[in-house]
């Protein structure tokens, strides 16, 4: 299974992430290298890059379960 958890803050999704203590931290944000990572991870979610979710919620900490 393929899990994905967006968030409204940075420090929100590195807290998860380090709570759990795995998953990739993807992020929406201007020159982010990860960009394209996350909007594949809305796409998949059913939430299109551009839309108000995405805008915020412009970060996403994915793993595999």
């Amino acid at each position: 299974m393929y899990y994905s958890k967006f968030f409204a803050t940075e420090s929100d999704a590195k807290a998860f992430q380090k709570k759990q203590g795995y998953g990739v931290l993807y992020k929406n944000t201007p020159r982010s290298r990860t960009r394209s990572d996350y909007r594949t991870e809305a796409l998949m979610r059913g939430h299109y890059p551009d839309s108000e979710f995405c805008k915020n919620h412009p970060y996403v900490v994915a793993w595999n379960g």
